[in-house]
């Protein structure tokens, strides 16, 4: 059954306008978490790991300020909000919707457990099938889903291949970003934003059972992960002088759009449209003699290269006053071998070393976007 946002059934011989005044008409959206009718309803605990924002310290941070990173590890981590929706199926295919919304400041008053966890308590859930999706910055992708509705415009019905042949049909919210507006996005951008939207994340379980007995335990812990990958770039001088980067260009896989919820590994929209990038404003940055300079970019999970007949689109140049560095592609650091996409919620290592006039050596590394302390390849 193909039950996420699809919640609202009509009989195919009734006509198309009675169909989409149904969808609306049978959807419930709750949202003081009052019972609905006499179904059987229950509570609902959702355990939210903590994270804080990063401390504003200036409206523009340098890649060569030492508090780049540490201010950008916190902004990564940093939920301003979060909104909880929750979707039961009833008989006759009726449905009810709990749409709920935080700010940073109402999480900040949540109950916490002993581990540190937000503890959300959501009252009033129907019991049987449900289906749960939490979404952590929503504006930082441009939406505003307090209307349930906005949400189930964006599903789309997407059909994948098994390895065993099996053919499935499965609704995703795919959020479509058609100027490229709010990715790819530099670190520096991501600091400099004057109200602070952080990356967007997300997490959502499917056809879980909310049990209504008394004792019944319908915790859950949200592992959200965020929505964007990362690419974290450390480059190396090693001229006998200082140089200055002022040009840095990427290869053709920055997508404009992906599914908001992720249900397999990669989960890219086969459609994606990918163009290159090249970026000049504000890129100016200084590296001494033997040092590294370190440059931070987020952009949305990708799969660009498909056929191994052409180019890998993976790649990235430099322009500094020593010279042109052309486009060249990623390669993993021990195998030497090329990758074929990006996925979300992961980091890309590249270490760039440069060396001469037009000698450029680049090694290539995903690793898991996790927290750790600050040490080559980990991030946070």
């Amino acid at each position: 059954m193909r039950f996420f946002l699809h919640l609202c059934r009509v009989s195919h011989l009734l006509s198309l306008v009675v169909a989409l005044l149904s969808v609306v008409a049978c959807t419930e959206q709750v949202d003081d978490f009052t019972a609905v009718g006499d179904r059987r309803t229950a509570t609902v605990r959702l355990l939210i790991p903590q994270t804080h924002a990063a401390t504003r310290v200036a409206s523009y941070i340098a890649p060569t300020d030492p508090d780049y990173e540490t201010q950008l590890i916190a902004e990564e981590n940093a939920i301003y909000t979060l909104r909880i929706v929750i979707y039961s199926l009833h008989a006759n295919n009726n449905a009810t919707t709990i749409n709920r919304f935080y700010t940073a400041e109402e999480l900040k008053k949540a109950q916490t457990d002993t581990e540190g966890n937000y503890v959300l308590t959501i009252k009033g859930v129907s019991a049987g099938p449900a289906q749960i999706c939490v979404l952590a910055n929503e504006a930082s992708i441009g939406q505003d889903y307090s209307d349930i509705l906005t949400m189930q415009r964006q599903t789309v019905d997407v059909e994948t291949t098994g390895t065993d042949g099996t053919t499935t049909i499965a609704s995703k919210v795919l959020i479509v970003d058609e100027d490229y507006r709010y990715f790819p996005k530099r670190g520096t951008e991501l600091l400099a934003e004057t109200t602070r939207k952080g990356l967007p994340m997300s997490w959502m379980v499917k056809n879980r059972s909310i049990n209504a007995a008394p004792d019944a335990d319908n915790t859950f812990n949200v592992e959200l992960e965020r929505c964007v990958s990362k690419l974290r770039m450390e480059i190396k001088n090693s001229f006998s002088a200082d140089i200055k980067v002022r040009e840095i260009s990427f290869g053709q896989f920055f997508g404009d759009k992906f599914y908001l919820f992720r249900e397999s590994d990669l989960d890219v929209p086969g459609d994606a449209k990918y163009i290159e990038k090249t970026f000049t404003d504000n890129v100016d940055y200084p590296i001494e003699n033997g040092k590294s300079l370190l440059l931070i970019c987020y952009l949305y999970p990708s799969f660009a290269w498909t056929s191994s007949d052409i180019a890998s689109p993976y790649t990235i140049g430099f322009r500094t006053e020593k010279g042109d560095y052309p486009l060249m592609a990623f390669l993993h650091a021990t195998s030497g071998n090329r990758y074929n996409s990006i996925t979300r919620n992961t980091q890309v290592n590249i270490d760039i070393t440069l060396s001469g006039a037009s000698n450029v050596s680049v090694d290539f590394e995903v690793v898991e976007w996790q927290s750790v302390d600050i040490e080559v390849p980990s991030f946070d």
